[in-house]
């Protein structure tokens, strides 16, 4: 939605920082690869003791890993944006930040997608997808339009907050 009310450069400052963000995000992906075949066989044998350990170890270990990479990402995002020209892309340190920070939650938050798409209730993802589209639309609308490219990212941040945590009280709960 940032070509509807910004120039397109302010899209490619918002893109290099989005991509700089996501890299907090690769230790869960090379997790979910090796925790999804797991969390599938506990959940057919019904080892739901084992299922939690495993939870919380992945969330643990989750949290310190990516921790440390959001830790390295933050203190040399002046370093980082030195690297390339400096008009426009300084606002950029703030979607870093934001985006970092959406990325580090749902990090921290362990395997809920592989136990949401092993149960009975797979189908829940496709309806918090839908309200997480809705977020984003709405909070774009309002955001975008008043800051800019932080706005964005400031709305990317609140709808992923709201995300993950719908999912963490689904599996909480269910």
């Amino acid at each position: 939605m940032l070509n509807q009310y910004l120039s397109i450069q302010n899209i490619a400052f918002y893109g290099v920082a989005t991509y700089i963000a996501l890299v907090i995000s690769v230790p869960s992906r090379a997790m979910q690869q090796i925790i999804y075949p797991i969390t599938a066989k506990l959940m057919i044998n019904n080892e739901y003791e084992k299922l939690n350990l495993i939870y919380k170890k992945t969330s643990i270990n989750l949290q310190v890993v990516g921790g440390l990479v959001m830790l390295c990402i933050f203190t040399n995002i002046n370093e980082l944006y030195a690297l390339i020209p400096k008009e426009g892309y300084s606002s950029g340190k703030w979607v870093v930040f934001m985006i970092g920070l959406s990325k580090y939650f749902e990090l921290i938050l362990g395997n809920n997608n592989a136990i949401i798409f092993n149960s009975k209730y797979y189908k829940t993802i496709l309806v918090l997808g839908v309200l997480l589209v809705f977020f984003i639309i709405t909070f774009d609308m309002y955001f975008i339009p008043k800051f800019g490219v932080i706005g964005a990212a400031f709305a990317t941040l609140l709808s992923m907050t709201l995300y993950s945590l719908a999912k963490l009280l689904f599996v909480v709960k269910k």
